[in-house]
């Protein structure tokens, strides 16, 4: 057993400092847990991520990605063609990804924490030289942690902590610089299984706001005892998840026509024109509009908005 004095430690923090895979959010040698209900988008989420992570894009327009890395996305609710056709929706307009390998074979999946995993799960690592792993929906996976724990025996618990910390120890055993893994809640929160939460490094929750498509990012591990909150909206015609308002969204481009506006916002985010006047009303402050009804962010004052950050071009308008 080693033992370090004060001095030593903080000698070692400088010496050998944490490797960011993603900045501020998720480190060499980390594991993050992204869970919620059911159509919370967090397969969608995930996605982004990866993304993020193969093209050393920002993530969500916060978070910096320093290098690209190859990701290995185990997915275990989608079959191929389901999976192309998600692809195809996110990369309408843009050029897919060639750093992201996908691997949908379920029965692979299910020996994740079984003796057979480091040969094809492992060998699969190796082969592609995947240096981060995404497992969507791990809950594949511990259905068969389950079916071998002594605890269940047909009971209907969705976890107990003997099969959170098998599963979570064999995640540690992949070869890859880290990991991140998608739980959906079925039968009762999460929260309520012990230890569940002392696994892994980052816990984002995904909770969508009832018929609409907001939905809300809790980060629960990061800052231990604050919780941080980000809306994020689903676009429907770029297939993501932004932390823009709906109409700064629409506006960030360009100005637009009160009736031009209305309409984006039913189109890209489902909201209705009720609604859509009361979202714009509350951004006017932010806004400049002329006797024509058109609509533009106003630059100087978007400076003191709490979408500031998110902005593609913070500083004067969009190029």
């Amino acid at each position: 057993m080693q033992s370090f004095t004060a001095a030593e430690l903080v000698r070692l923090s400088s010496e050998q400092p944490s490797t960011p895979v993603i900045e501020g959010l998720l480190n060499e040698g980390g594991i993050m847990l992204i869970h919620g209900a059911e159509q919370s988008f967090k397969s969608l989420f995930a996605f982004q991520v990866a993304e993020s992570m193969a093209s050393a894009t920002p993530l969500l327009r916060l978070w910096s990605v320093p290098r690209p890395r190859k990701v290995g996305v185990i997915a275990t609710t989608m079959k191929p063609p389901e999976l192309g056709v998600r692809l195809a929706k996110m990369f309408a307009n843009r050029e897919l990804p060639d750093n992201i390998q996908f691997l949908t074979n379920k029965k692979l999946i299910g020996w994740l924490g079984g003796p057979l995993a480091d040969k094809f799960i492992g060998g699969w690592i190796a082969e592609q030289a995947i240096e981060i792993s995404i497992i969507d929906a791990a809950n594949n996976c511990i259905e068969v942690a389950k079916r071998d724990s002594s605890y269940y025996k047909g009971r209907s618990c969705f976890l107990d902590a003997d099969v959170v910390n098998n599963f979570f120890t064999a995640l540690r055993r992949l070869p890859v610089q880290a990991r991140l893994v998608v739980l959906q809640d079925r039968q009762r929160k999460l929260e309520r299984v012990p230890n569940w939460n002392e696994q892994s490094d980052v816990i984002l929750r995904m909770k969508r706001v009832q018929r609409t498509n907001e939905v809300r990012l809790h980060i629960e591990k990061l800052h231990p005892g604050k919780l941080d909150t980000i809306s994020l909206w689903f676009d429907q015609v770029c297939f993501r998840l932004t932390p823009l308002p709906p109409v700064v969204a629409v506006l960030e481009y360009g100005p637009r026509s009160l009736a031009e506006l209305m309409a984006d916002l039913r189109v890209r985010f489902g909201i209705d024109g009720s609604t859509g006047g009361k979202m714009l009303n509350e951004q006017k402050p932010y806004l400049r509009e002329s006797p024509k009804d058109v609509f533009e962010i106003n630059w100087a004052r978007a400076e003191k908005a709490p979408w500031h950050p998110f902005l593609v071009n913070p500083a004067g308008g969009p190029q």
